[in-house]
């Protein structure tokens, strides 16, 4: 290539790393524009705090111009809309607008801005997922319900490309009870296929009072489905949620159903060690060998599960647990099944490679995959992360971050929704997180023996889960007066 052409190429190829840089650039401090909002909404929490457990609308100007109390007079709502906002600065300030209220509602509106901008529908919903991310990560009970990117005359170039995120996304809420989608897209066309014009303001974009009165009309029975007045179950954060080191290890035998059963009667989540035996049957022992905590000896992996039941696994804690056995998963999940809490974690250790399909599974049929998440192997070893994924993508697995230079790696990686960082975060980290759509579980030194102002720290900072040997001194910790 010869001429003007060469010397255009030439040109375009060496400007466009720094095109590439300014955009990201641009698109990492967008969320920036919105602060003076942000810190508008918090000044209103602060003179005059909504209530806890109500129906929380979010979004762009469609969102914001919404008169809610006239519109659901009977329903105790939050308007956080922000206009001209798109769906990713809602998720970038969600730990502000959405989770601290512990809505048991949340209607989200936003996407046309994001398509104007030349965003793919696939951008919207990997977009929308985060949002939904940030607002469990915290909130695992809230009700998020997605109102379709509407039509509009001023934008109506775009409808093909708004039909097809809201396919996507409509898709996506199918698979998961906790999400919704409202289709306002039908009832605002007319017989001719085009945007009914006395739905729009005179800028042909945003909506006319008809316009919201149909909305209100869509929306209505849907959150009459939706809410029940003075429920707040699953909506309020159980957060931080106290996990026992293998149970209550300085009160039973660790890995025993007598601890687990304990920590269930106490409202403790637990850590449990997961093997398998020379048969193929998984079991709770934190060796490779049994000599330590049972009466036997030999390696786990070399013994079948009847010679492995045939172990005493409590007298050499004390003669008041003698007879107890070395628990298989099956029995745990059971236990789960049957006793478990809102808000109980139990942390599944897992001990050895090729155990994670059957791991999963198992916890899937006994229906207690959304109480537990994977860590051991699965913190350090990227092939066990996708394993565990690959045998369930809903499956709950965590992700090592020893130091907190480690965070950033941790929260990009998209096979775990946990951080198990082994450092006292800050507030600021963990909404970093959240934000990312992951959790926060400390474990390690700084908090697993008698650490009451580390446990205050995380406290303070609303890390998600903490593990430690002195449950409930921890627990006592955080009730005690000093509590922050």
């Amino acid at each position: 290539m010869s001429g003007p052409y060469a010397r255009w190429w030439s040109l375009a190829l060496l400007f466009a790393p720094l095109v590439l840089s300014l955009s990201a650039a641009q698109d990492k401090q967008a969320p920036a524009r919105w602060e003076k909002a942000i810190a508008a909404f918090e000044k209103q929490d602060r003179e005059s705090p909504p209530p806890k457990g109500a129906v929380l609308f979010v979004g762009s100007s469609s969102i914001r111009l919404w008169d809610l109390k006239k519109s659901f007079p009977d329903l105790p709502t939050i308007n956080r809309g922000f206009g001209g906002s798109q769906i990713a600065d809602s998720t970038h300030f969600a730990a502000r607008l959405v989770n601290k209220h512990a809505p048991q509602v949340v209607v989200f509106y936003a996407g046309d801005n994001d398509i104007a901008t030349k965003k793919t529908p696939e951008r919207l919903l990997e977009d929308f997922r985060a949002f939904v991310k940030a607002v469990h990560a915290a909130l695992p009970g809230t009700k998020i319900l997605f109102i379709a990117v509407k039509p509009s005359p001023r934008r109506w170039e775009m409808f093909a490309q708004q039909q097809k995120a809201n396919a996507l996304i409509e898709a996506y809420c199918r698979r998961d009870e906790r999400l919704h989608y409202l289709d306002v897209v039908t009832p605002m066309l007319g017989k001719d296929g085009m945007p009914r014009g006395e739905l729009f303001a005179k800028d042909r974009l945003h909506l006319s009072a008809e316009g919201y009165q149909l909305w209100n009309g869509l929306l209505a029975p849907q959150l009459k489905k939706l809410y029940r007045p003075g429920s707040t179950k699953g909506t309020t954060p159980v957060l931080p949620r106290i996990v026992g080191h293998r149970g209550l290890i300085r009160h039973a035998p660790e890995n025993t159903l007598a601890a687990f059963t304990a920590c269930l009667e106490l409202r403790i989540g637990f850590e449990l060690d997961v093997r398998r035996t020379r048969d193929g049957h998984l079991v709770c022992l934190h060796d490779d060998g049994v000599k330590r905590t049972t009466d036997g000896k030999g390696k786990v992996a070399e013994l079948t599960l009847a010679e492995v039941r045939r172990l005493d696994a409590g007298r050499w804690f004390g003669a008041a647990f003698a007879g107890q056995r070395v628990p298989t998963l099956d029995e745990v999940f059971d236990l789960l099944r049957q006793r478990g809490f809102d808000g109980l974690l139990v942390a599944l250790d897992i001990k050895a490679e090729g155990i994670e399909e059957d791991v999963i599974r198992l916890a899937a049929r006994h229906g207690v995959l959304n109480r537990v998440v994977c860590i051991g192997l699965a913190i350090g070893d990227p092939a066990v992360r996708r394993r565990l994924r690959a045998a369930d993508p809903k499956a709950p697995v965590a992700i090592l971050a020893q130091t907190a230079a480690d965070l950033s790696a941790a929260l990009a990686d998209r096979d775990a929704d946990w951080a198990y960082v082994r450092f006292v975060p800050t507030a600021a980290q963990v909404a970093e997180a959240h934000r990312a759509g992951k959790r926060v579980f400390l474990a390690g030194p700084t908090v697993a023996g008698r650490e009451p102002a580390n446990w205050g720290l995380a406290h303070a900072a609303g890390v998600d889960a903490l593990l430690t040997d002195y449950p409930l001194d921890c627990r006592q910790r955080w009730r005690g007066p000093s509590t922050p």
